[in-house]
């Protein structure tokens, strides 16, 4: 083996060996908040934030969500599962979890409400502070898993989020955001998967609020009439005719007073 096959082992070892150990681990992610803008006068409620990742028992893709659990602790593992270690023979070990009581779907949470707020917008959590035009978004977080991936002379800690944003009333179709993150690192550590994180939050940030320029929100236009009984939009109705008829007799009898004075 020459010397450059040596050095690509080694980096490939390092990765998978070291940091990517059998033993299961806590990570914190902080999340740094943009300044608050001016608000807007426009309220908007987080209202579902559904964690749909799907995981898989049997998985050979580092990129794809998995765990090593009993199934009875899957659920709340799931809920705090960022990433998957693995070992020099490509099999699937420990993970990387949340801080116990921090799930992923907080995480989009704060990272949106984040977003909103930079943007001019009041963000609620509960719709009992809010006011009648108030809009509700839906969240649904798709991807948000790091990884650990080998290649010729460097490795990489990658990260993918995939947020679908869906706001009612609609102010458009759903949108769909996604980031993807990469950080190289000769022997990757705890840091590494937490600035590859941190890079993909800041790219949420970014694009969200990229998107509320593009397509802003807006509250529901108000319909008066809803709040109207039938029978007196059907009485406003009829005065309404009877008043055009009148006006219209009205404009007759003046224009054959015109043709009697021209006589």
């Amino acid at each position: 083996m020459g010397k450059h096959g040596v050095i690509v082992l080694l980096i490939g070892l390092n990765c998978l060996a070291t940091a990517c150990a059998s033993r299961r681990e806590i990570i914190r992610l902080e999340i740094e908040k943009p300044p608050l803008a001016t608000q807007k006068g426009v309220q908007v409620i987080l209202h579902i934030v559904d964690d749909a990742r799907a995981f898989n028992e049997d998985v050979r893709r580092p990129d794809a969500p998995s765990l090593r659990s009993r199934k009875e602790q899957a659920a709340a593992l799931e809920a705090r599962a960022v990433g998957r270690k693995w070992n020099m023979y490509n099999d699937p070990e420990g993970e990387w979890l949340l801080d116990a009581g921090t799930t992923v779907a907080d995480l989009v949470s704060s990272l949106t409400e984040a977003s909103l707020a930079a943007e001019g917008y009041e963000v609620l959590r509960e719709p009992l502070d809010a006011r009648e035009d108030a809009v509700t978004l839906d969240l649904a977080v798709k991807e948000y898993w790091a990884w650990c991936e080998a290649e010729a002379f460097r490795t990489n800690v990658r990260a993918r989020m995939v947020v679908v944003l869906t706001f009612d009333p609609p102010q458009a179709a759903a949108k769909t955001l996604r980031i993807e993150t990469a950080r190289q690192a000769r022997v990757p550590g705890k840091y590494d998967w937490q600035e590859t994180f941190r890079d993909a939050h800041e790219q949420y940030i970014a694009a969200l609020r990229d998107l509320l320029k593009e397509h802003p929100v807006a509250p529901p236009v108000p319909d008066f009439t809803a709040d109207v009984p039938v029978k007196d939009r059907e009485t406003e109705a009829r005065d309404t005719e009877s008043d055009t008829d009148t006006e219209t007799e009205s404009d007759t009898d003046t224009a054959a007073g015109l043709l009697l004075d021209n006589r």
